[in-house]
């Protein structure tokens, strides 16, 4: 079925012209019973005022049918069906925002065929109070992952998977006590950064263009630097392994502390891949199983 502006444009020209045929036809009645009636004087002459009458009357009623039909037509395309056009483009336009706030979509209250821009700000407000509901409780879940995590004496670093990178979104106390000291009351903030990023002895690193890929990043970084690295090569295969497996993986290795000063060794390194409903992969939990420090 056409759209609705194309079916609203067949039945007004559709309509326009049947009124000018029928124009056109009884004009041609007309101008048949006016030659017939000067020709052979016909005899009832009430029926040619008649046929008179009712053709200036056809010719208004066509004359009207067609103006109305297209003030019609240009105030239903013109003003109301582009109104719905531009509703369109500005839902297209906020769909492809990056920063996806449904406080910036808004609609006029009022147009010319009723309050539908009224109807979709009640919509956007209820789905603003469920985003708003939603993120409280995402809230409170971290919260309670946060709290629940502290209580563990092991040290757990959580790892977001952005765009291919991983980026260090969350550490327990534990973590930040062994790996992220830099002095007696001082502590690394890693947060947001890139985990193969981090080198041991610098603070931070945040100089790297964020377009920088893992391979990318070991290709420009050399042996010494690899070394250096407080996720070396081994780790990270092994990070990658549980992603594209989607099962947790374990490796035993040791590890410098962020300052470079300590070396610990882990029994077990236990990496746990956490799934979305899709089974995409978006963060990995990394649990340092009996630490102990190397002298």
């Amino acid at each position: 079925m056409p759209p609705l502006q194309v079916r609203i444009k067949i039945y007004i020209i559709v309509a326009s012209v049947l009124h000018i045929l029928s124009f056109v036809g009884y004009y041609i009645i007309y101008k048949i019973l006016s030659g017939i009636n000067q020709t052979f004087q016909f005899p009832y002459p009430m029926l040619i005022i008649f046929s008179t009458r009712f053709f200036y009357f056809m010719f208004v009623t066509s004359i009207l049918v067609v103006f109305f039909g297209i003030s019609v037509y240009f105030f239903a395309y013109k003003k109301g069906l582009n109104r719905y056009k531009e509703i369109q483009k500005r839902i297209e336009d906020f769909v492809i925002q990056e920063d996806f706030n449904l406080k910036s979509l808004d609609f006029p209250e009022e147009d010319e065929f009723g309050n539908i821009g009224m109807a979709f700000n009640a919509i956007i407000s209820k789905l603003e109070k469920y985003d708003e509901i939603k993120m409280e409780k995402l809230f409170v879940e971290f919260e309670k992952t946060k709290i629940l995590s502290d209580m563990i004496d092991t040290p757990i670093l959580f790892v977001s998977i952005e765009d291919g990178e991983k980026i260090v979104k969350y550490y327990n106390d534990k973590f930040e006590k062994i790996f992220a000291k830099k002095n007696d009351k001082e502590y690394y903030d890693i947060k947001n950064m890139r985990l193969n990023s981090l080198r041991i002895g610098i603070e931070e690193n945040k100089s790297e263009p964020e377009s920088f890929s893992v391979m990318e990043t070991f290709k420009q970084m050399s042996e010494t630097e690899m070394v250096d690295s407080f996720i070396d090569k081994e780790f990270e295969d092994a990070i990658d392994l549980a992603i594209s497996e989607k099962r947790k993986t374990d490796i035993r290795k040791e590890i410098k502390t962020i300052r470079g000063d300590e070396k610990y060794k882990s029994e077990s390194i236990t990496i746990y891949p956490v799934l979305a409903r899709n089974g995409e992969v978006l963060e990995v939990i990394i649990v340092f199983n009996k630490l102990k420090k190397i002298k």
